[in-house]
């Protein structure tokens, strides 16, 4: 993942940058620049579920968020 910040770069290479309301920040760091472990399986510990008896999500405390914070060796979670 790769956090943007709104400049000429965004506009050159035709980026779109949705502004949101930040509630947690999850950062895998490797070790290695090449990466430990592939993308997909690092976003795989992170479930989001919608809870139960919420008929239509309407703010973010309707979703219940779990992490799996066992990473492969060579990879570091960081929560923000």
């Amino acid at each position: 993942m790769v956090w943007l910040t709104m400049s000429r770069e965004c506009e050159l290479y035709n980026i779109t940058v949705i502004c949101i309301q930040k509630r947690k920040v999850y950062i895998f760091k490797h070790d290695s620049i090449l990466e430990n472990c592939p993308s997909h399986g690092l976003f795989d510990k992170i479930i989001v579920k919608e809870k139960e008896g919420i008929m239509v999500p309407r703010a973010f405390t309707d979703y219940e968020i779990t992490v799996d914070e066992t990473m492969p060796e060579g990879v570091e979670l960081i929560c923000k």
